[in-house]
């Protein structure tokens, strides 16, 4: 190894300069411990089926996931290009996007351990639960709040007790969020063949040359699902991050490369909605980082208040 250099600051992932085979290559090196082989075993078996249906992404040089060393690992190459986020985005670039979803949709894929059923983006969190646990504990009288909670403990095993009642005390919802939850649950859960989705799909997870794009990183919430899972999530981003119009090319964009109609947009654009926070401030931090100051809490939280009416207008029901 020639060097190395956290990709976040003061911490992993780690982009190597190594030499292999005599050449020097760029790496990236993902370090974990027993807690997180989940995350690392569905990121890995997502990169090596990439490369089988030749998907642009890392590929994967080396992979430690019972941590002989004491510590898992998952080294893969570093994708050239950048990550950044334009102010003003190209159509090309937007169908681009659309059309690098549709290329990993093309891939049919039944659910496994590895690469388990995902019905909706960012898996490691629901926040559609956690404001109906929240609503519930919130509006209980103090006698019943303890009732409450040990419900939500019971429905939801894993939770720490008071790490749950901290978030039953602080998650806030909004009169919008709860409609579209409500709306959500009169119409049935689509159905058909499940395929490879990336689970957190958004420009910040996309590598490009200027328009031309190179392939997409972290995988580690990847499975199987329906492609609205990642449709749902690139949509919202382009619209929060460019306004609505933007979601139009991207749809337009994995329809002209799958050359078919996409399925149950609504639907799956209001569930990727609501598995947001009512206040879209807490994602500054990663937008910015991005390369997208000029954007703030008011104007996210607007911006997905206005995709959600919209795919609340286009939803159908029972």
């Amino acid at each position: 190894m020639l060097e190395a250099l956290p990709l976040r600051p003061n911490r992993g992932p780690w982009l190597l300069q190594i030499e292999r085979d005599g050449e020097r290559i760029q790496a990236v090196l993902k370090l974990g411990s027993t807690a997180s082989r989940p995350e690392l075993t569905t990121e890995a078996a997502a990169l090596a089926l990439a490369d089988a249906h030749d998907i642009p992404a890392p590929k994967i040089l080396a992979v430690d996931l019972e941590g002989s060393e004491g510590t898992l690992a998952l080294l893969f190459t570093a994708l050239p290009g950048s990550s950044d986020i334009p102010v003003t985005p190209t159509a090309a670039r937007l169908r681009a996007s659309g059309a690098a979803a549709a290329q990993i949709h093309c891939v049919r894929l039944d659910p496994s351990p590895e690469l388990p059923l995902r019905i909706r983006h960012m898996a490691w969190i629901d926040l559609r639960v956690e404001r109906r646990w929240a609503n519930r504990y919130q509006r209980a009288a103090a006698s019943e709040k303890e009732g409450v909670l040990d419900g939500m403990l019971a429905a939801h095993p894993g939770w720490d007790r008071e790490e749950a009642r901290e978030v039953l005390l602080k998650t806030v919802s909004s009169t919008l969020l709860d409609e579209a939850d409500v709306r959500l649950a009169s119409v049935d859960v689509p159905r058909g063949e499940t395929v490879l989705v990336h689970g957190d799909l958004w420009q910040g997870n996309m590598m490009w040359d200027g328009d031309t794009f190179i392939g997409t990183i972290d995988w580690e919430v990847a499975g199987a699902g329906h492609p609205g899972v990642d449709l749902g999530a690139i949509r919202l981003d382009a619209a929060i991050l460019f306004d609505l119009p933007a979601a139009t090319e991207i749809l337009s964009g994995w329809e002209e490369a799958s050359g078919r109609r996409a399925e149950n947009i609504p639907y799956w654009d209001v569930v990727t909605c609501l598995n947001t926070s009512a206040d879209m401030s807490g994602f500054l931090p990663t937008i910015h980082q991005a390369g997208r100051n000029d954007l703030d809490g008011k104007t996210l939280t607007d911006r997905r208040d206005s995709f959600l009416r919209q795919a609340l207008q286009q939803l159908g029901g029972n």
